[in-house]
């Protein structure tokens, strides 16, 4: 069971118990009876009715046996809950984790708790009557995990609870719930009728929130190791080029940046040109490399502009006509990277 109480502000008013009926029932009458005996806080109210250890337990238990009662009620709560697959990586962490050197004896309470294959549940009547400050309940090798809060399920959480399937391995289910139940009902007394301070004293829900807490430790710190190890690793072996493209690459015409070499059209730049997209990034790139256009731009108005300017400056042409035809002269000056009227084609 795995319930996180809140805080002193925020206790919940619990009605009081309902009075076992003092002859046998039909068994479905007396299992539904049984249940109902749970009362808001499903995890301690349940134990303080069920076990002689409260003095609390009427003649049903007994007279329909615990077994039976047990199985019934537990069957309920599957009814009444949708199977959860637990993800295989959390099962993997927790076997990390118990062979690690930093869990120490949490491995063994860990190994018992796999070994025994718990099912996993989300949502369940018991969850239902718990209210919002559950997390998780177990009822033997079933663990019923809390939906509607809004980190469940999760890993840690699942540890705690496998910890606890374990402890019901050990100390069979009626020692469980009688150990849960005493140290529950000590703790009430001790804490004066504060039933958080209860919680906190059942020694098997601290034992399960500390191997809990130990194992959230060990997997953040190993969540960092892990990063740092894949960076490493990266850096040792970068990432393969791909040769498809790197012959792409190989194949794309230089950077039309460039002042002199090659400088292929498909077809006219300029006023009345095809203004091709391409042919006018290379136009406006050998006429910046040149210095005729200040600013990188395939704004066709100031390409035209300076391929005006190149003409009228280098070409010294009367009437610049603002166009580059493909292998006129216009073109064959920036293919050469004319910069100055001196320079002879």
């Amino acid at each position: 069971m795995h319930e996180r109480v809140p805080h002193d502000e925020q206790q919940r008013e619990q009605p009081a118990p309902r009075p076992a009926y003092a002859q046998a029932q039909p068994p479905a009458a007396m299992a539904l009876q049984l249940q109902r005996t749970v009362g808001n806080r499903a995890t301690a109210q349940m134990i303080q009715r069920w076990n002689p250890v409260t003095g609390i337990v009427g003649e049903i238990a007994f007279d329909i046996g615990f077994d039976y009662a047990w199985r019934k009620f537990v069957e309920h709560n599957r009814d009444t809950a949708s199977y959860y697959s637990v993800p295989p990586e959390w099962r993997q962490l927790a076997i990390d984790y118990a062979h690690s050197a930093e869990a120490g004896n949490d491995g063994k309470f860990l190994e018992v708790g796999i070994k025994r294959l718990p099912s996993c549940w989300l949502g369940g009547w018991i969850i239902g009557q718990a209210g919002d400050g559950t997390h998780a309940i177990t009822l033997d090798t079933d663990v019923f995990f809390n939906k509607d809060m809004s980190d469940e399920p999760s890993v840690d959480t699942y540890v705690h609870e496998l910890v606890h399937v374990a402890q019901y391995a050990i100390f069979g289910v009626q020692g469980f719930l009688g150990d849960y139940a005493e140290d529950f009902v000590k703790g009430y007394i001790t804490g004066g009728g504060d039933d958080m301070k209860a919680y906190h004293s059942i020694k098997v829900e601290q034992h399960a929130a500390a191997v809990e807490a130990r194992f959230k430790a060990w997997r953040e710190k190993k969540q960092v190791e892990d990063a740092e190890k894949a960076k490493e690793e990266a850096a040792k072996h970068p990432t393969p080029v791909d040769p498809i493209k790197e012959a792409e690459e190989a194949m794309k015409p230089k950077s039309p940046i460039s002042e002199v070499g090659g400088f292929p059209l498909t077809g006219s730049v300029g006023e009345k040109g095809d203004n091709r997209p391409e042919d006018v990034e290379r136009v406006a790139g050998r006429l910046h490399g040149l210095g005729f256009l200040p600013t990188m731009t395939t704004d066709i108005e100031k390409v035209t502009e300076a391929i005006y300017d190149y003409q009228s400056q280098v070409l010294r042409w009367p009437r610049p006509d603002s166009r580059i035809d493909v292998g006129n002269k216009t073109h064959r000056a920036l293919k050469a990277g004319r910069k100055t009227g001196s320079m002879a084609l």
